[in-house]
């Protein structure tokens, strides 16, 4: 087994920069890949150099990228034949995912509907599916045409022009009925696409063209909600009046509090929209940190009570102190949600605070045996060492054998040799769709020991696999992160955690919002931040650069801990949500527990990130020989607005 020994494997060999030993798949020829680089980008040119190098490719392992360059020369005029034999030969690959959108939309350019159909096979992007609905319609099949249109057209938003055809002929149908654009019509408000809803109003019976009409009024000054006469199907009245109470809520709770009142008063609402806008003013309460939060919340009976609405009534409640209603809010979870870490933690504190003392600690000291967050908060109530649990990943080696010579794989470390960091995780991402536990964690040890600890990481978490810390929490740039760290007097633990978290030791990240490499910096923040030390960012490409991107994000953290007084829970929610937001999650009066703050955080991915970059603090100092520090050190009370 791995773990326990070093055995040689076929065609693998060692590669220095890799652990001590560790016997990693075999890098390709340098010559070969010369020769790739000069095939893919001037095919077929002189047809014999054309040739003779695509004799010389043959078994290397990015030939098919070699082919598909030859079908895109020839684009559009290539011949069906070729694409359709290059499709069928690398089938569910990715070198042909590309390729085949891009078929299938010149096959409906060119009006070939059967090919289309013989090749479409699902998904995709909404233009596909139109020319599908279309497809069929134009082979004879008016049914399938038409439920497909039906599901293109049950959307909030519009649809692309390629919908047009089969959405003229689906319209004039006897399967269309005027109740689908009044459902339409919803879907579209819920999005808040007022532009779509009125252009759907022509679709309605006549009698509904006035509500469809109030509704929009609504959506647009909710606070008419409580005085507007409504006159229609009682339903579609009640729908109306719901939204509008909805869209209030989030912005004035209270006045959608007392605007309900008024209209359960003239109207009277049915039980689930009562409980919808019951759930909406709770949480509206629970974002703004009010104390009203925990009544109204406990107001939305279970029948219409869903988890996303339970989860805050507690959070709620330990924030306020509520204890009994942190009790009885957990009892009514379902067991698998109310086995989660943080609702046991939570849990175990209420039982502390109402006196049953004996049954928390038993809780307390089964959580701390946990390497995670609550565990460390467990391990801080007990005053007890934290648990790392650290166990070396243990892959057999008939398993790393057999997945090193898959040809996915191979593909993905020739790209990544290349440095094509994007067709590399598209060759990796398909392949970890295929593989099974055990081929996970082998994939997982090659990826480390190729060094490219981003996608260890990411696919040894695809396993119930969580103990290899070498694998999941590597030391890796440790002269830049110590120097910057310094430089900025940082705990280089609490910099690598925030590294870890935000791209996972990724140089290349990138976030669909465009921040950048390994700290994630937006640009906007890079150029200020340069600014402030007399340089200037004349690229958005330095960002990827480790040193420049980690001497940056060292500076944001440190000008984030500044304005904040030196709390670091808060300086790690304004980094990911940046401190405006954060000033207005503050408590209006008093001091709040940094954990209970932590757990209300309006953000469902600033209340993780907080947590995991605390736990990560922890282990790094570990994984760096040093005594980590406790959570409850790093976490002082969270200061009233006006204190900070």
């Amino acid at each position: 087994m791995r773990g326990l020994t070093v055995l040689a494997i076929v065609g693998m060999t060692c590669l220095a920069e890799s652990a001590p030993g560790a016997m990693c798949p075999a890098i390709e020829d340098s010559a070969r890949r010369t020769a790739f680089i000069e095939a893919e980008k001037s095919p077929p040119g002189n047809r014999g150099a054309w040739e003779r190098l695509r004799r010389d490719l043959g078994a290397y392992p990015l030939f098919p990228y070699v082919e598909l360059a030859g079908l895109r020369v020839k684009w559009p005029h290539v011949a069906a034949a070729d694409v359709e034999k290059f499709l069928s030969r690398h089938e569910g690959e990715p070198v042909t995912f590309r390729l085949k959108r891009r078929w299938l939309h010149l096959l409906a350019d060119r009006r070939e509907w059967r090919k289309f159909l013989a090749l479409y096979s699902g998904g995709t992007s909404v233009d596909l599916q139109c020319h599908h609905a279309r497809a069929m319609l134009e082979t004879g099949d008016e049914s399938g045409a038409f439920a497909a249109a039906q599901r293109l057209w049950m959307s909030g938003k519009s649809q692309p022009k390629a919908c047009d055809p089969v959405f003229a002929v689906w319209l004039k149908s006897d399967r269309f009925a005027a109740t689908l654009a009044w459902e339409r019509i919803g879907l579209a408000m819920a999005r808040g696409n007022v532009r779509l809803a009125r252009y759907l109003e022509r679709f309605l019976d006549p009698d509904d063209r006035p509500l469809a009409g109030a509704w929009r009024k609504v959506h647009e000054n909710p606070r008419r909600v409580g005085t507007m006469r409504l006159r229609g199907h009682p339903s579609r009245v009640e729908e109306i009046l719901a939204h509008g109470l909805e869209r209030l809520a989030r912005r004035d709770p209270d006045g959608a509090a007392r605007t309900l009142g008024t209209v359960e008063a003239r109207v009277g609402l049915g039980a689930p929209a009562r409980a919808r806008v019951a759930r909406r003013i709770g949480l509206a309460f629970a974002s703004q940190h009010d104390p009203n939060a925990v009544d109204w919340l406990w107001r939305v009976d279970s029948a219409h009570a869903d988890l996303h609405m339970q989860r805050w009534r507690i959070a709620a409640a330990v924030l306020h102190s509520r204890w009994n209603e942190v009790i009885d809010g957990i009892a009514s979870m379902p067991d698998k949600e109310r086995d989660r870490e943080r609702w046991r933690y939570w849990g175990a504190r209420a039982l502390e605070v109402t006196g049953q003392v004996d049954e928390a600690r038993r809780e307390f000291e089964s959580l701390a045996q946990e390497r995670d967050y609550y565990g460390f908060l467990a391990a801080d109530r007990l005053e007890r060492p934290y648990r790392f649990n650290h166990r070396p990943l243990d892959v057999a080696d008939e398993t790393a054998e057999r997945v090193a010579a898959m040809p996915a794989l191979k593909r993905a470390l020739e790209f990544l040799q290349l440095d094509r960091r994007i067709d590399a995780r598209r060759e990796w991402n398909a392949l970890v769709q295929v593989l099974d536990d055990e081929e996970l964690k082998a994939a997982s040890w090659i990826a480390q020991c190729r060094n490219w600890h981003g996608r260890a990481i990411l696919t040894i978490a695809r396993t119930p696999e969580r103990d290899d810390l070498d694998l999941r929490f590597p030391v890796l740039y440790r002269g830049i992160v110590e120097s910057a760290s310094s430089r900025r007097k940082l705990a280089p633990a609490t910099v690598y955690a925030f590294i870890r978290q935000e791209s996972a030791f990724m140089p290349d990240a990138r976030s669909p919002a465009g921040a950048l490499g390994l700290m994630q910096i937006m640009p906007r923040t890079g150029r200020m931040l340069m600014r402030t030390t007399g340089r200037k960012l004349r690229s958005r490409k330095q960002l990827l650069v480790p040193d420049l991107n980690v001497d940056l994000g060292t500076l944001y953290i440190r000008s984030l801990l500044s304005k904040m007084d030196e709390n670091l829970v808060l300086a790690m929610a304004s980094y990911n949500a940046g401190p405006h937001r954060v000033r207005g999650w503050l408590p209006s009066e008093g001091e709040v527990e940094a954990a209970a703050w932590i757990d209300n955080i309006p953000f469902t991915e600033t209340r993780r990130y907080v947590r995991r970059v605390l736990a990560y603090s922890a282990i790094y100092e570990h994984h760096l020989g040093r005594q980590p520090t406790r959570l409850n050190q790093r976490m002082p009370p969270v200061p009233a607005r006006a204190n900070l």
